[in-house]
């Protein structure tokens, strides 16, 4: 199975990543970019977040949504 990874994913160097038993951010954010992360790779990295902090349902992962359910 192919898996679309971000194009600022693709240089470790471009990003750091707050994991286990460390302070989280206040923003939330898991990943954040170093400052050798290119133009490109900070589009990317907005774009990412665009979609995972939107409130958008994908299809077929969430049928209550689909069908305009509340819980």
């Amino acid at each position: 199975m192919d898996t679309m990874v971000p194009y600022f994913m693709t240089n470790p160097d471009w990003y750091t990543v707050i994991g286990l038993g460390k302070a989280f951010p206040d923003d939330g954010r898991g990943y954040h970019l170093t400052d050798s992360a290119p133009e490109d790779a900070v589009k990317s990295y907005e774009d990412y977040y665009s979609i995972v902090e939107s409130d958008i349902q994908i299809s077929g992962l969430n049928e209550r949504s689909r069908l305009g359910e509340t819980l």
